[in-house]
């Protein structure tokens, strides 16, 4: 969808110079936007929650990519908790879940900590 409109702009370039340079001032501004959002979304818990919760249960990464991979499972994984506690509030769950060690692990990982093996 973007290249006919990238066309666009490369046809109109030499007829209206100032005319694609609205048209790219407008893209540029749409990808900032866009990526002002990315970033926002990037991290759903603060650098404060996600280092209280290592503390908390005693966490430690060998690498930044590992820190970085065990975040984002972490970060799915509280706004799957959140979901859940807000059907919960509304009557649609009759159990409330929490934050505890399993939350920065897969469930693959999990249960190999809590003693149980792949399943086949």
């Amino acid at each position: 969808m973007l290249i006919p409109y990238y066309q666009v702009i490369f046809e109109s370039s030499v007829e209206h110079p100032i005319h694609c340079h609205i048209i790219s001032t407008k893209m540029h501004i749409k990808l900032i936007v866009f990526c002002v959002v990315a970033i926002a979304f990037a991290h759903a818990v603060s650098d404060g929650e996600w280092n209280s919760y290592k503390q908390k249960f005693n966490k430690h990464y060998n690498t930044p990519q590992d820190d970085a991979l065990h975040r984002s499972i972490y970060e799915k994984n509280v706004q799957e908790i959140n979901a859940h506690n807000q059907r919960y509030k509304a009557g649609q769950e009759s159990w409330e879940k929490g934050v505890n060690q399993f939350t920065d692990m897969t469930e693959e990982e999990s249960k190999r900590s809590r003693g149980f093996g792949p399943i086949n």
